[in-house]
């Protein structure tokens, strides 16, 4: 019976999501949609982008509403967060354009590389 329950949040969480990889100088580029950044407050503050609104995750279920347009791009800071996003989004009649993941440490670093492994990619 556990296992029943456990299938559908281990799905949710860690199977990839098809969506485009963007690095940060394709998302700022983007004119497209709007970007929604869904890491925390903390770590959202330091890039700066003409039309990002940030909604970190555990409150995105309550203020999705706030996203005006239905085009959208994520940043997330890891693979789940991502992939919760990004279903939940769609779910909710959201497009997502593309994703980027950012990683904390790696911050203004110029190379994008895909990890084929992990399927995600990532500046370094």
């Amino acid at each position: 019976m556990a296992a029943l329950v456990a299938i559908p949040m281990l799905y949710m969480r860690y199977y990839p999501v098809a969506s485009a990889c963007m690095t940060l100088h394709e998302v700022n580029e983007c004119k497209d949609g709007v970007i929604v950044d869904v890491r925390d407050y903390n770590m959202a503050y330091k890039e700066q982008f003409d039309n990002k609104k940030n909604i970190p995750l555990p409150y995105l279920h309550r203020f999705y509403g706030e996203i005006e347009a239905k085009k959208v791009i994520v940043l997330s800071s890891d693979i789940v967060s991502r992939n919760l996003s990004i279903r939940f989004l769609r779910k909710k009649g959201f497009i997502v354009i593309g994703y980027s993941i950012i990683d904390p440490k790696n911050i203004g670093s110029s190379e994008h590389v895909v990890n084929k492994k992990r399927r995600h990619c990532h500046e370094i």
